[in-house]
């Protein structure tokens, strides 16, 4: 199955595989769509990006989730695709505050994380200003001298709003702050919290008739090209090579233009989006760029929509028949349901599982522990319970241990008091080693979330644990392995062969890296939230030591 992915830029069958997939309306063709989600479409029968551009229906959207994070829909991409429209889903956010608007690009080589052009422009009250600040080489010094002097220019400015494509630029100015002076580091903060990102204006609101969400494609649909021989980023890695052998003032003015185009490029866009919003959009609406923009709100009322009320029309007679019995089981059901009293006192209340311990251990006082009288008189009983699992060969079993006591006084001192080896069993934790073992299995082992844990204890051992007790007991497992997870490490540290690789691993809201350092007999895993390899030295020097 032909599957493009992020690598496909790189490869040198791109073209081939992008014709084919284009010429088969591929659903991989669609950026971010993975392989599995394309796998379950093509379980329902949608093979083709047209297919699945039938597929999208305005739904209301539950109340439980007013404030989670819209979700993308690929179905309303292809839907815009297909009719070549602009759909507005939602309500985006497209106001910009007033004053000038700095439109910002920032070129840089990904091998060595340097930044070697910056380019703006700026636009306020109808004038538009252009600035370019370069750096001859990679050291360290012209990059901050570069960065100092985009940083002046933006001093001239009191109110200002920074707009930018994505998070290229953010990240640029967050890891050049570091090495910065501390007027400078305020400038940045500055900078940043005044900055705007255009694509997360787009987000999941603004669906273009484009594959994917790059400022390319959107300004390409809008009638912005780049020219010369600059078309892609990957191209500007090699032409800052070729400037930095041969100093030739053909690549540079290249680069720069290219640059300039960028940052015309992200005004249109910006401009655009902010237009059709304000404006309001409807199905008729256009813009100066001869582009129709259409609110998803309208689709339901579009006559040739289905049919919401009257007669349905099979195309087999069976379907008929089928769906007739199926309404009538249902009938019989909801029939059954309210004229049987006990089980409509059922519906909606969960069964509570009394819960009875398999051991009981009593803790009696027989004296006072100040005065040592033996006319003591028990007041109120006092009990703990630690609920744990007991595996043998055959299965697991539910098991149970109540400590009871009772809380004392004494009839010649007055004192109360409660048994000192009661007051130690309550210190020991609620659940036991066996039930917290069980569910780390189910959610490493087993593949199952919180949720369906907390079910299984339910189903099968008739625990009815907290919600918030299940989500603690990684961490207590955490702190329970950590001793040893700390002396895999220096006993990997200390071998004389480690092995080092690292995989990708995609989070709600961004991406990580996990790595692995392996031995002939151990393996040690590890969290960053980049590639880099800083770690490395401070474990070479602890190999070394």
């Amino acid at each position: 199955m032909l599957v493009l992915n992020n690598h496909c830029q790189i490869c040198e069958h791109h073209d081939h595989c992008h014709k084919q997939a284009v010429e088969d309306d591929n659903l991989s063709l669609l950026s971010g769509i993975n392989e599995a989600q394309i796998v379950r479409l093509n379980g329902k029968g949608i093979f083709t990006v047209n297919q699945l551009s039938y597929t999208f229906r305005l739904r209301k959207k539950p109340k439980r989730a007013q404030h989670s994070s819209p979700a993308h829909h690929f179905s309303l991409r292809a839907l815009a695709l297909r009719e070549t429209k602009v759909f507005v889903h939602g309500s985006p956010a497209a106001t910009y505050p007033p004053g000038p608007r700095i439109y910002l690009d920032i070129e840089g080589t990904p091998q060595s994380q340097s930044y070697y052009l910056i380019g703006v422009i700026t636009s306020h009250d109808g004038h538009e200003g252009r600035a370019t600040f370069w750096s001859d080489t990679s050291s360290e010094p012209d990059q901050l001298r570069m960065f100092g002097d985009f940083l002046d220019h933006l001093a001239q400015y009191p109110v200002y709003s920074l707009l930018h494509f994505g998070k290229y630029e953010p990240t640029a100015l967050r890891r050049i702050r570091v090495r910065m002076t501390e007027p400078y580091k305020r400038q940045i903060d500055e900078a940043l919290a005044r900055s705007i990102d255009i694509l997360r204006v787009i987000g999941s609101c603004i669906y273009f008739p484009t594959y994917s969400n790059s400022l390319k494609e959107i300004a390409r649909f809008l009638g912005y090209r780049w020219s010369g021989p600059l078309v892609s980023g990957l191209k500007t890695v090699v032409w800052r090579d070729r400037w930095l052998t041969d100093h030739d003032p053909f690549p540079k003015a290249m680069l720069v233009q290219y640059n300039y185009e960028g940052c015309t490029a992200l005004k249109g866009v910006a401009e655009f989006i902010e237009k059709i919003v304000a404006a309001g959009c409807s199905d008729a609406s256009q813009d100066r760029h001869g582009v129709h923009v259409a609110s998803t709100s309208t689709l339901g009322t579009e006559k040739n929509e289905w049919q919401w009320y009257g007669p349905t029309d099979y195309a087999l007679e069976d379907f008929r028949t089928i769906n007739r019995l199926a309404y009538f089981d249902y009938q019989r059901d909801r029939v059954f349901a309210r004229s049987q009293r006990k089980y409509i006192r059922s519906l909606g209340k969960q069964k509570r599982v009394s819960i009875k311990p398999n051991k009981t251990i009593t803790l009696r006082a027989a004296k006072c522990p100040v005065c040592h009288s033996r006319n003591i008189e028990a007041l109120t009983r006092a009990s703990h319970d630690i609920i744990d699992l007991k595996f043998m060969s055959a299965g697991n079993k539910r098991w149970i241990t109540r400590f009871k006591s009772w809380r004392y006084r004494c009839d010649h001192c007055g004192n109360r008091f409660v048994l000192i080896s009661f007051q130690r069993c309550r210190k020991i934790p609620k659940y036991g080693r066996g039930v917290i073992s069980w569910c780390i299995y189910q959610l490493l082992v087993g593949g199952q979330n919180i949720n369906r844990i907390h079910r299984s204890l339910l189903d099968l051992f008739g625990l009815r644990l907290p919600n918030a007790a299940v989500y603690l007991f990684k961490g207590g497992a955490g702190e329970y392995f950590k001793t040893g997870y700390e002396k895999i490490l220096k006993d990997l540290l200390r071998g004389k062969l480690l092995h080092i690789d690292e995989t990708t691993i995609s989070l709600q809201k961004d991406k990580g890296y996990v790595w692995v350092l392996a031995s002939t007999d151990s393996v040690y895993f590890f969290y960053r939230t980049s590639r880099e390899g800083s770690f490395r030295l401070a474990a070479r020097w602890l190999w070394k030591a």
